[in-house]
């Protein structure tokens, strides 16, 4: 793959689908393959013949050497489907309409440019890790030198092998400083209030040790649920019979890029806000570089990868290439396929999914988040502080 040039558009979580992957690689193909056609779709459907039938290849484009799908990336957009169960919409009440409301406001407090450290396994993108991972600490057979470093590239996920067993436990336990397993809050560590025992507290001096960096920032243009409840029919695998989905809404985020487990800390988090578990006050001041807070994690199976768009191709400075495009923007006929995909494909996978009882056990557990409600109105006040501070000091 080194030798081909392969790069990809984006990575996922593990566990989590991909309508439209772009890769980029050096391919022998014959050049009059985009006489007619600059999408190549003839080489496209005989690529799918060597595919599994749940993996599909829609275009073949014709791109300049220099065109490599991860760096010229520069918009992805997911979409999530939350079973209507988990924000508690099976019945049409007033509640119900509150509880989407505030699911729709936490989502927006998420929109535009922040440090996202708390949405994602913050020590994987810092300026340690970023260092030590490297294109040439490579071994003579292309393997990375550094064991373990795979997942510290600034992308906008992770590596499928990546574990995320107990992952809130990993995150509130690498603050732990004494061998019982409660920290202790010695004069070695920052000045600061809130509980280092449940990973969520506020600094008031800077920990060196955990310093939050540029590479924990990222940009989110867009973050919004569907106004109404949704069903989907699918055909059930084991009996062969057409069944309709579980209820669920569609959410969609639209960003630059984003870390490991962003998009599935931010919903949790959004959920636990609509639950009451949460205060909404409490997310503009997790986007503080000041604050530590262990967010929950949603579950993966029904997050997939809906679009990716890119930069204009560079300059050609290769003539005589065939039906080049300008840039990498699919056609009508393209996207039609991909939507046929979807509905025929995808998302009855991921209406199965919404039966499982993972659910049951995600939002069971968001009762006991790390963000209780003493420690949550110390860090909004010590927020509050921070932002009139800031804002003056700008001024």
């Amino acid at each position: 793959l080194q030798r081909l040039k392969w790069s990809r558009s984006s990575r996922t979580d593990k566990g989590v689908s991909s309508l439209c992957t772009v890769v980029s690689a050096r391919c022998e193909i014959d050049p009059d393959s985009w006489n007619e056609d600059a999408e190549g779709r003839d080489v496209a459907r005989e690529i799918s013949e060597y595919l599994p039938e749940d993996v599909r290849c829609f275009a073949v484009y014709n791109t300049p050497k220099s065109f490599q799908a991860r760096r010229e990336c520069v918009m992805r957009t997911y979409e999530y489907l939350l079973p209507a169960r988990v924000l508690d919409l099976m019945d049409a009440d007033a509640g119900a309409a509150e509880r989407l409301e505030r699911f729709r406001m936490a989502l927006k407090a998420f929109e535009g440019a922040h440090p996202f450290h708390n949405y994602t396994k913050r020590a994987q993108y810092s300026r340690k890790a970023k260092t030590n991972f490297s294109a040439k600490l490579r071994d003579a057979r292309g393997k990375l030198a550094w064991e373990g470093q795979e997942g510290a590239v600034m992308d906008d996920a992770s590596e499928a092998e990546e574990d995320e067993e107990d992952e809130e436990e990993v995150e509130t336990s690498s603050s732990s400083s004494s061998s019982s397993g409660i920290p202790s809050d010695d004069d070695a560590f920052p000045k600061h209030i809130g509980r280092r025992d449940r990973g969520t507290y506020w600094l008031f001096e800077t920990d060196p040790n955990d310093r939050i960096g540029q590479s924990h920032f990222r940009r989110i243009h867009n973050f919004t649920c569907g106004d109404a409840v949704e069903r989907m029919d699918f055909v059930d695998e084991s009996t062969g019979a057409v069944v309709t989905s579980e209820p669920f809404i569609r959410i969609s985020v639209r960003g630059e890029s984003f870390m490991l487990y962003q998009i599935r800390k931010m919903i949790a988090t959004a959920v636990a806000v609509s639950l009451g578990y949460i205060d909404l006050e409490f997310l503009p001041a997790s986007l503080a570089r000041p604050c530590r807070a262990a967010m929950p994690l949603a579950p993966a199976s029904t997050l997939y990868l809906y679009d990716v768009e890119f930069m204009s191709f560079r300059k050609n400075l290769e003539p005589n290439q065939p039906n080049r495009l300008d840039r990498l923007v699919p056609s009508d006929a393209v996207r039609a396929d991909l939507d046929a995909f979807r509905r025929e494909k995808l998302e009855p996978a991921l209406a199965q999914a919404l039966l499982d009882e993972e659910w049951d056990a995600f939002k069971e557990n968001l009762a006991q988040n790390n963000v209780d409600a003493t420690v949550s109105a110390e860090i909004i006040d010590a927020y509050a502080t921070y932002k009139a501070n800031r804002d003056e000091a700008r001024a």
